[in-house]
């Protein structure tokens, strides 16, 4: 079993914790600075007061993450699935094909 983020699965939490919060982008709100920050080995949300020119942090809390669960045994059952339609699709199609010939 492993963890979904987008339509990758991974292993484990720690892999889709470390894809999904390492890829937001820090956000800017008129003089406050919110980003994820890896602390530990913890995601924290931490945000920042920069009105005295420089970074002050005003709040660290710590990331809390819930992915769906994902399995890649189901993920080659599906493509198992569609191989099977399509062969199914041009099977038919063949068929067809040999039986307009015949007649």
């Amino acid at each position: 079993m492993g963890y979904a983020v987008g339509t990758a699965c991974y292993e484990s939490q720690a892999e889709a914790e470390a894809v999904y919060f390492g890829t937001v982008s820090p956000s800017v709100s008129g003089s406050t600075v919110t980003q994820y920050v890896l602390d530990a080995g913890v995601w924290k949300l931490n945000r920042y007061d920069t009105t005295t020119g420089s970074m002050v942090l005003q709040s660290s809390t710590t990331a809390f993450s819930l992915f769906p669960t994902c399995s890649n045994a189901d993920r080659v059952m599906d493509g198992i699935t569609l191989g099977w339609l399509v062969a199914g699709v041009l099977f038919t199609a063949y068929s067809l094909k040999l039986l307009r010939r015949a007649l």
